[in-house]
């Protein structure tokens, strides 16, 4: 469609020559590839997109989830306010369409989040509670506010059915329905985002990884070592970061071979505890 392209997720591919000739990254952007995105389509360059998949990790907590979108909205609002200081230029670089499209993106992505709490006021009605604007807007105006917000709510069921069906995965469309609940942590996401930008603007919150693998290969370490020995039991607790260990007695069939890698494991974690307390 020819607008502005914020860039974002694992998978990009750079021109090392324009790169430098942009500056490289902004390293007080918290979303130094969505504000790389911009600047490459105002210095006249075009992204392309590659028919392809990138499978990663979900953040699959609340609270660390909350702190990885609390971070995207805040980069965003950062990358917003950073080129629309000077709108006349951005206007000439980017021309009209390409403006717009922007101010669509990125303000449409804050507000969407910030004003959930007014859309789910909407909810009220169908209960019979008296909605608190109804006295403020023509009766017209409030019941086709009222319209649209129920009718974005079937759009949004109906484009996640869609992007399932693309992706094979129509087994998860019953998960669609929590949608309802995803995007009230989306909204206390951009709230601490916004919040930050007055007294940590260009704070990281880090993103933990292998969290998930992690405890299912402890449950399958626990599992075997309850079958070798009793003493096993609470090996699981004491390799924790020992994930490439895990991987290793997970893949093993031999039992003598399972037991003799958790006695090492044992002794190093032991070792280790010894040379902590010197």
């Amino acid at each position: 469609m020819g607008f502005v392209v914020p860039l974002g997720g694992t998978t990009l591919f750079f021109r090392r020559n324009i790169l430098e000739e942009l500056g490289g990254w902004d390293a007080h952007n918290v979303t130094e590839d969505a504000d790389l995105g911009v600047r490459l389509a105002r210095a006249g360059y075009r992204t392309e997109l590659i028919n392809s998949v990138t499978g990663e990790e979900a953040n699959g907590r609340a609270w660390p989830w909350i702190k990885q979108r609390s971070r995207w909205l805040k980069g965003y609002a950062i990358t917003y306010a950073v080129h629309i200081r000077d709108p006349r230029k951005l206007w000439r670089e980017l021309g009209m369409k390409r403006f717009f499209g922007l101010q669509l993106l990125f303000l449409g992505t804050l507000s969407q989040f910030v004003l959930q709490p007014v859309l789910w006021s909407f909810w009220l009605i169908p209960f019979g509670v008296p909605h608190p604007i109804f006295n403020l807007l023509p009766t017209p105006w409030f019941w086709g506010l009222a319209g649209l917000f129920f009718a974005s709510e079937i759009v949004n069921l109906v484009v996640a059915g869609i992007a399932l069906k693309a992706a094979n995965k129509m087994w998860l469309l019953k998960w669609a329905l929590t949608l309802q609940v995803y995007f009230p942590l989306a909204a206390l996401a951009a709230y601490k985002g916004l919040i930050e930008l007055a007294w940590k603007p260009f704070y990281w919150d880090k993103t933990m990884h292998g969290v998930c693998c992690q405890n299912q290969l402890l449950r399958r370490l626990n599992r075997l070592s309850v079958k070798f020995k009793a003493g096993f039991i609470s090996l699981g607790n004491m390799v924790t970061q020992r994930c490439i260990g895990c991987v290793a007695v997970a893949r093993r069939d031999s039992r003598h071979n399972a037991r003799m890698f958790l006695q090492r494991a044992r002794r190093s974690a032991l070792g280790g505890q010894r040379r902590g307390r010197k």
